[in-house]
């Protein structure tokens, strides 16, 4: 990066270990609903395959009540009255519309963006100094959810591999947000690989 693109960015052109940031969208089918059906808010929300056969998307609301991804809908019959689930059909034109969304704007926050599916991206922090990156990462999440409505977590880390497991557990946190440099990720990484049937490596990173 040049020092120009990082001025533009608002941050410092200073070498530094490589840093990844994935950023992912938070029910992503189900949130796109939202966003065109404000009321949703807050509630369950699942979305339906093609025929309405099963279930492809829930909101958090919906993943509370117990329902599960690719559940038959005709399952769900007796919990969707008596929780007032609200159905969506799938709409994937919409989808495929919003993810050019969120990557357009991902895209202007970073010099470097490979897309990994239709709701994720791996944004190139490498430039970003390191006491600079949680804060960088809050104000991207805050812009992306300004100008989409679409809310997204962010996993940071020095390899793609671990900014993905950074990021399954930033969903779960309040701030959205988490860096493998953190003890609370160090720990958790500990008792998953304490956990596993066998051993895992992390050696590898995704392409």
């Amino acid at each position: 990066m040049s020092a120009a693109q990082a001025h533009a960015l608002g941050v410092e052109p200073l070498p530094s270990a490589t840093c990844y940031a994935l950023a992912d969208c938070n029910n992503f089918y189900a949130s796109c609903e939202t966003v065109f059906q404000p009321k949703l808010a807050g509630q369950p929300v699942i979305v339906l395959s093609n025929n309405d056969g099963c279930v492809i998307a829930r909101s958090q609301a919906a993943k509370a009540l117990g329902v599960t991804m690719g559940q038959p809908a005709h399952e769900l019959s007796a919990l969707i009255t008596r929780q007032d689930i609200v159905i969506c059909s799938a709409n994937f034109a919409l989808y495929g519309d919003m993810s050019a969304r969120v990557m357009e704007v991902l895209a202007h926050s970073a010099p470097r963006l490979d897309v990994y599916s239709i709701d994720e991206a791996f944004l190139d922090l490498t430039v970003v100094p390191p006491s600079r990156r949680a804060r960088y990462a809050a104000r991207l999440r805050a812009t992306v959810k300004q100008w989409t409505g679409i809310p997204v977590s962010i996993g940071i880390a020095s390899t793609k591999t671990l900014a993905k497991a950074a990021n399954d557990r930033a969903k779960k946190l309040p701030a959205g947000i988490l860096s493998t440099s953190s003890w609370r990720f160090a720990r958790g990484l500990r008792n998953s690989r304490e956990n596993c049937p066998r051993r895992c490596s992390h050696e590898h990173d995704l392409v």
